[in-house]
């Protein structure tokens, strides 16, 4: 602008020509440009805008690009400026177009002023690029933002709903980070198949929580959980039991999870919770701590097959309110590797045939502060005396015609004879005894009256 000019100047008229942008200087927010019928040339020339700040960078903005048409103003006082753009008329060819450019189908072959611009109704805003990414706001109140059909935004004030499309997710916080994405997409005669997806949830302790040389403290991963989708350095321990520290062998080795929920502390350095599911139904999990669970009500467990439990060197303990345990089953095996110990003040069974057998070696009877009895392929020894009490039912014919045969040492019996209180013959009423000696041992025979 000329500082010397007269009023009567400045008030003259202005000059507006049709011009195209040949360059753009992003660095200072100017363009050259070319009028289209004068051919003059306008240098290094602002382009206005709705509104900005004359001193910091508030207001609306935007670069022109190099092609665009405009009307350039050259003010009686000298100075120019960029007024404002236009299209030129085009035939569209008989095709529509979407936002982004693509072809949405076929048309009448028309001329007009709209280009690739949206249809717009009366109210409407939008801000858009050559490259289809956009900002709308819709009269009704809608507002949508995005860069293409699968990577967009809408606000809807209707029930105040916030929808989402994406093809790939990513939110990253310095709290934690999520991340919704496939794997490559891979076509076949044309046909897309088989596309895996992986869910990742990662959260931190603390926002000071050091996750570059370790894990996140919570991390979860849905999908298909292999070697195909995971990345094998980072996220082997979301692997199916792939760090199981015992092997089972009814856990196949070739299970492919579908969600796993891994803790990570970082003052041990360690994972401390695994929990993990198959897509078949198989569950895994590896907790490092303990297990405390509390139940108002009842558990029922269904188990097809087996239940199998290894414990380490502590024990199985079951406390119940009234001090009661009690188990009903069909069949009960109970199998010691190396040996089995029971212990309790009184042992009481109600069975109706017992058979114990001691395979490779005898079965001993020590009762408390008594000789022991044992019972061996040798036969049978008594350290002390034996007292049948109450009556003994015939139940056998093994010898004399029925009764139950006790065999036991003929020296350990005749003391026990001699320093018994009562008489043999006739000492308990309606019974009788009958001594039958053999070479090595005395049978004696209990019979009923």
């Amino acid at each position: 602008m000329t500082d010397s000019i007269t009023t009567t100047q400045a008030l003259g008229a202005a000059t507006i020509e049709r011009a195209e942008i040949t360059d753009v200087y992003p660095e200072s927010y100017t363009v050259d440009a070319v009028a289209i019928a004068s051919q003059r040339l306008f240098l290094d020339i602002p382009f206005a805008t709705p509104f900005c700040n004359p001193e910091h960078g508030g207001g609306y903005h935007m670069i022109p690009e190099v092609g665009a048409v405009c009307y350039v103003v050259t003010a009686a006082d000298g100075s120019q400026f960029i007024l404002g753009f236009a299209l030129e008329e085009v035939t569209t060819g008989g095709l529509t177009y979407d936002l982004e450019g693509r072809v949405t189908g076929d048309a009448a072959a028309t001329q007009s002023r709209k280009g690739f611009r949206p249809t717009l109704r009366p109210g409407d805003t939008v801000l858009a690029t050559s490259d289809g990414s956009s900002v709308a706001l819709y009269k009704g109140g809608v507002v949508r933002i995005g860069a293409t059909g699968l990577s967009q935004r809408l606000y809807v004030p209707v029930e105040g709903i916030v929808r989402d499309y994406w093809n790939r997710y990513e939110a990253i916080s310095p709290l934690g980070e999520i991340v919704w994405e496939h794997a490559e997409v891979h076509e076949t005669d044309g046909e897309v198949k088989d596309t895996a997806v992986l869910v990742s949830y990662s959260f931190k302790e603390s926002a000071q929580e050091d996750v570059t040389a370790g894990r996140h403290t919570v991390e979860l991963r849905y999908g298909r959980l292999d070697n195909q989708t995971l990345d094998p350095e980072k996220d082997e321990e979301h692997i199916f039991a792939a760090e199981k520290s015992v092997e089972n062998p009814d856990l196949a080795d070739d299970l492919v999870g579908v969600l796993s929920c891994v803790i990570y502390s970082h003052a041990a350095e360690a994972t401390t919770y695994q929990f993990q599911i198959s897509r078949d139904g198989s569950v895994f999990g590896a907790v490092a701590g303990d297990i405390h669970l509390e139940l108002g009500g009842t558990v029922f467990l269904s188990i097809a097959e087996k239940m199998r439990a290894e414990f380490g060197t502590s024990y199985l303990q079951a406390i119940t309110a009234t001090g009661e345990f009690k188990a009903y089953v069909e069949m009960l095996v109970l199998q010691a590797v190396q040996s089995l110990h029971i212990e309790a003040p009184i042992l009481t069974s109600n069975i109706g045939n017992v058979q114990v057998g001691a395979a490779g070696g005898a079965l001993t009877i020590q009762p408390a502060g008594a000789p022991p009895i044992t019972i061996g392929s040798a036969g049978t020894s008594f350290g002390g005396t034996v007292d049948v009490i109450g009556s003994v039912t015939a139940a056998s014919a093994a010898i004399g015609g029925g009764g139950n045969l006790v065999v036991v040492d003929k020296n350990d019996l005749l003391r026990a004879i001699r320093s018994h209180t009562h008489p043999v013959a006739g000492a308990v009423a309606g019974t009788s005894a009958e001594l039958l000696a053999v070479e090595t041992a005395v049978a004696v025979k209990l019979s009923a009256q």
